[in-house]
């Protein structure tokens, strides 16, 4: 599967995974889980702690640079994408540690029901902006560079 359409399904993961705990955070009641709620935030924890996190891992440590050493960086857009790879990076972590915690406790609290929702709705924030720009911008240059040049590793050794 070519880079462009890995990172491409993992965004569409990312809407489904952010779309369900976004929904269990909404329609508990007293915080507490039913069994199907319970699955799908531990399904979306485990999802962002493992393949988005290795996905944005590719961008940052493997597809920017290779782009930052091309024609691209004309492009100005991969500072601004390594920033909101940070910053859903971030939302991601802390989603995870309250989402563990409501798991083991079976509860999420006032405080930190209203944490959850406050981080939810920052990492939506972070991926309305991020996912139009990996589609629009990052998807193309990557297609393009992996066509001129047999692959992206190959294009990021010759950055190295």
């Amino acid at each position: 599967m070519s880079t462009a359409n890995r990172l491409s399904r993992t965004a569409r993961d990312i809407e489904r995974h952010l779309g369900a705990i976004c929904s269990v955070t909404r329609n508990t009641r007293c915080g507490l889980l039913r069994t199907n709620q319970s699955r799908a935030v531990s399904d979306a924890v485990a999802f962002f702690a493992g393949p988005c996190a290795a996905a944005h891992r590719e961008c940052v440590e493997q597809i920017l640079p290779a782009l930052r050493s091309s024609a691209a960086k004309s492009v100005g857009v991969l500072d601004p994408l390594l920033a909101l790879y940070i910053q859903a990076e971030t939302h991601q972590t802390n989603i995870g540690a309250l989402a563990r915690r409501w798991l083991a406790l079976g509860v999420l609290d006032a405080a930190d029901g209203t944490e959850m929702r406050s981080e939810l709705e920052r990492l939506q924030n972070v991926y309305a902006r991020l996912l139009p720009m990996e589609e629009e911008v990052l998807y193309p240059i990557v297609v393009a560079m992996a066509g001129a040049n047999g692959s992206l590793r190959a294009a990021n050794a010759e950055a190295r």
